[in-house]
């Protein structure tokens, strides 16, 4: 992902990581040296061990073509034993945008070119999956939390009288409030989102002359105030010394 400060990570990183995260959870389960065992037979265990459900969400894989093609391999290599789903859960892309300007100060100019990617990757995965795989929008869950039982249906899982009741709709278009947005998204982002269901309505910001300032001055103050993060957490380990 753009600006990760992780990602991409060399292959024996991720093994060290993948190493230690089995461990945790599966401490008597014997790591194996090939790679390919470590991963598919790791996420085996994982299942086995947490069963009857066990739940993996990441909303990172999807911009990542090589997870999504370990993810299809797994999903046939282990489909003998395991019987795997997935969930996609599509959001508006302003909302999605909006949220990482906010948290990152990231430009969502730059960003919408990885919530395409990301989305074509979905539209992939479910042609590859099949009924293997369900599509819901974020926001249909909010407006109506009893859809999560639709959820429950696809997964063969039963339904709890208490479903969807911690969902929350505070985020959904809270940009509309922000006067100073004023970002307009690509028309690949447009045609994408319609293609899920949005209007064109919800997929346009109104435009702003402050925009292109305001965008700039709050990355700059976001900059100054992890410089000053940085200097202060040096200073104290300094002293420390």
């Amino acid at each position: 992902m753009m600006d990760s400060t992780v990602l991409p990570m060399s292959s024996q990183q991720a093994r060290v990581e993948l190493t230690e995260f089995l461990r945790k959870n599966v401490p008597d389960w014997p790591i194996p040296s090939a790679d390919d065992r470590l991963v598919f037979e790791g996420w085996a265990t994982l299942c086995d061990r947490f069963a009857p459900v066990f739940l993996e969400k990441s909303p990172h894989h999807l911009h990542s073509p090589s997870a999504l093609a370990l993810f299809q391999q797994a999903s046939t290599e282990v489909s003998r034993e395991l019987d795997i789903r997935v969930i996609g859960l599509v959001r508006n892309p302003i909302d999605t945008l909006y949220s990482m300007w906010q948290r990152w100060r990231t430009r969502p100019e730059l960003r919408q070119h990885e919530w395409v990617a990301a989305y074509q990757n979905l539209r992939s995965l479910s042609a590859i999956m099949g009924d293997r795989m369900t599509t819901i929008r974020y926001e249909d869950l909010v407006q109506d939390p009893s859809k999560l039982g639709e959820i429950c249906d696809f997964l063969e899982v039963d339904r709890m009288e208490s479903i969807g009741s911690g969902v929350r709709s505070g985020s959904v278009s809270s940009w509309t409030d922000d006067r100073t947005f004023g970002f307009q998204p690509d028309k690949a982002v447009i045609e994408l989102a319609r293609s899920f269901g949005y209007d064109e309505a919800d997929l346009r910001p109104r435009q702003s002359p402050v925009w292109a300032i305001a965008r700039e001055i709050r990355i700059a103050q976001r900059k100054a105030r992890g410089l000053a993060g940085r200097a202060r957490r040096s200073l104290r380990s300094k002293d420390g010394e």
